[in-house]
């Protein structure tokens, strides 16, 4: 299966998100002063005042928040604010100072106390704009100056290999014919995961399939420039008209209420990306067989799945 590895000299190793993207992040790049002065201070003076309701099962009472009632700005407050975002605790006070600094010469201190708790917000929204923004230009970058490449491997210090033996809670009705092992992990599917099972299942051109159990470390993961992994839903071959292995689908099935949210396109960017790029191999050890370097990793959204899993394996 691929994954990525940073090369450094003649060798390689794991892609760590720690080592390779978030320790190149530079918080001091944007202007955080200009942003502050010319495009949030400015829309205080819009803001209305500052208000609460309060609701109960008689009736429901907007009350005015006086300047004693409403959060005041403080660097200490704010550093905790952006270790949500910063994990530096220096970086992340360095940071807070910067940005008091500039709010303290701010005239309308009682506009900007009323208004304390939507500048906070959009100052952590504003770090991790800028996060999102470096995490990807380094990723990028990585790859284009050849330190970052996509590989397949029987190394286990590198690559990655489908386990051998799969342990799921013990069932004597099992669905599926072309899943790998025995018996298939079912009862942790939700109903659009088993639907997509299915329809793989089904399909003559499959050569075999197996769920990729997120729950376990030991299944397949890749990494995108975010922090965290990518765990796929399913893992299934393709053959060719002669029977054997065309290319393996890597699928990731998502929910209708889940499809246009954040995560699910930063999952869509990572999988365009890796599907522009060459496999290459590196340490495989075959002897009868040739490495598959064919690869194509794709989201099915619910209400598509059918003409999706049709167009991969009948095209």
């Amino acid at each position: 299966m691929p994954v990525w590895v940073t090369k450094d000299g003649n060798s390689y190793r794991q892609f760590s998100y720690e080592i390779d993207i978030k320790s190149k992040i530079d918080w001091e790049k944007a202007d955080y002063k200009k942003w502050l002065e010319t495009d949030i201070l400015p829309l205080l003076s819009e803001r209305e005042s500052a208000f609460e309701y309060l609701i109960d099962l008689e009736r429901t009472e907007k009350v005015e928040l006086g300047e004693a009632d409403v959060d005041v700005l403080e660097a200490g407050y704010l550093t905790r604010r952006i270790t949500d975002v910063v994990e530096n605790a220096f970086m992340a006070f360095s940071l807070a100072n910067e940005f008091m600094g500039v709010l303290s010469k701010f005239k309308d201190k009682e506009k900007l106390g009323e208004n304390s708790g939507f500048v906070i917000q959009e100052i952590v929204n504003k770090l991790e704009h800028e996060k999102s923004e470096q995490e990807q230009q380094i990723f990028d970058g990585l790859i284009k100056n050849k330190k970052l490449s996509l590989i397949i491997s029987s190394d286990e210090n590198i690559g990655y290999i489908i386990p051998r033996q799969s342990e799921v809670y013990p069932d004597s009705y099992e669905p599926f014919s072309k899943n790998i092992f025995e018996k298939s992990d079912k009862l942790s599917m939700n109903q659009l995961e088993l639907k997509v099972a299915d329809l793989i299942d089904r399909n003559e051109n499959v050569l075999w399939w197996v769920r990729n159990i997120a729950e376990d470390k030991r299944w397949y993961s890749v990494r995108g420039w975010k922090k965290g992994k990518i765990r796929p839903d399913f893992i299934a071959a393709k053959k060719n008209k002669s029977g054997s292995l065309d290319l393996v689908y890597i699928i990731e099935s998502k929910g209708e209420h889940l499809v246009d949210n954040p995560n699910t396109s930063y999952k869509k960017k990572v999988f365009d990306k890796i599907n522009n790029e060459k496999v290459e191999d590196i340490g495989v050890r075959l002897i009868k067989f040739k490495a598959n370097k064919e690869f194509s990793f794709e989201l099915v959204e619910e209400g598509k799945e059918e003409l999706k899993i049709s167009t991969f394996f009948n095209t």
